[in-house]
């Protein structure tokens, strides 16, 4: 009976603490989360990022540099600052890297990115990158408990700002897709899930960043166009790739005349130093009796 209680006991002051723990989440980044800069060699910038704090005790913010990637999904990993060629950590000093931010109050945290010169860095061309991480700098504890079943809960929220400088000159933009396949629904059942997807990765190996907005459009046999439907917009850092998944009308690949072309259209956004487009045109193959067709050339 006494340890059931105990356990119970437990239980509740687990509770109680995780409840004061989400409460103590007091700094957050005010405005954008994403800083965008178009520099000449040698040039220096001065910036900052808005910091709130929405507690009534002063809090603490340290911001620490990291480097940034996306997978081919678009999920988002910070590796160490300096991990590539093109890392922007090594030319960010923080101003000061650490503050304190009155309560209920904001503050600026401020940075200096200054790019070498070309007779330093001869290859210096297109597009660096990193982050700034900004987090509280000591971690917030909670309630002790006075017994063998002691509960610690500290919390470690940290918000990533992404911060790309594109250097003016040199430098080629270049964009290939790789991988294309048309994938069929193994049923014939019309659902809202159940369409061919056409799958492409869209691989960066140019030196500067792309930002595109992505139209996909199919054409019959005859060249006659079957319309356009809007993908959405992309931005692909050198050396890197993204995935771009489009669901077709399998109805409309099963009419009595089917698309037999697929284009892929890539058109440059604001932050495109060379304003060019890219596009890629797929043959589509017509459906086997197999479940799934042999996708695209």
């Amino acid at each position: 009976m006494r340890k059931a209680w105990g356990s119970a006991r437990l239980t509740l002051t687990l509770v109680w603490l995780l409840s004061v723990c989400s409460a103590e989440a007091s700094i957050s980044v005010v405005g954008s989360l994403d800083h965008h800069y178009t520099l000449a060699p040698g040039e220096t910038f001065e910036g900052y990022i808005q910091v709130n704090n929405s507690s009534d005790e002063p809090a603490i913010v340290r911001v620490e540099l990291a480097d940034y990637g996306v997978t081919p999904e678009g999920n988002a990993y910070y590796p160490k600052p300096n991990s590539h060629p093109r890392s922007l950590a090594k030319y960010i000093q923080m101003m000061p890297p650490e503050q304190t931010i009155a309560p209920l109050a904001q503050g600026e945290v401020g940075f200096k990115v200054t790019l070498p010169t070309l007779t330093d860095l001869p290859e210096l061309a297109g597009a660096y990158w990193a982050v700034l991480l900004v987090r509280q700098s000591e971690l917030a504890e909670v309630m002790t408990a006075p017994t063998l079943d002691e509960w610690v809960i500290k919390e470690r929220f940290q918000t990533a700002v992404r911060i790309t400088a594109s250097v003016r000159g040199n430098g080629l933009t270049q964009l290939h897709y790789e991988g294309a396949r048309l994938v069929w629904p193994e049923s014939k059942d019309q659902t809202e899930t159940n369409h061919p997807l056409f799958e492409v990765d869209m691989v960066n190996d140019g030196a500067h960043l792309l930002d595109l907005e992505l139209i996909g459009e199919l054409f019959d046999r005859t060249g006659e166009s079957l319309g356009r439907t809007a993908l959405g917009a992309l931005r692909i850092y050198p050396g890197h790739r993204r995935r771009v998944e489009w669901v077709l009308d399998s109805a409309q690949l099963s009419s009595h005349q089917p698309p037999t072309e697929l284009w892929l259209m890539a058109n440059p956004r604001a932050r495109m130093i060379d304003r060019k487009r890219f596009g890629g045109r797929f043959m589509i193959k017509p459906r086997e009796s197999a479940r799934f067709g042999h996708g695209v050339d």
